[in-house]
């Protein structure tokens, strides 16, 4: 799950159409399910990261 998720950070810092590229990871993991739990588990994470940023 680590190693999709770092795929999942590295989509969305370095790609101009982080979706595209997040979709393309799906469609070549071997386990879909741990894909999807690793997206859901990193953009709840960034999510509440950039909550804490924004209340300062």
């Amino acid at each position: 799950m680590t190693s999709a998720s770092d795929q999942i950070l590295m989509c969305l810092v370095s790609s101009s159409k982080p979706i595209e590229a997040i979709l393309r990871k799906f469609d070549d993991a071997p386990d879909k399910d741990i894909f999807v739990a690793a997206l859901a588990w990193t953009l709840l994470l960034r999510h509440r990261q950039w909550q804490a940023n924004a209340n300062g």
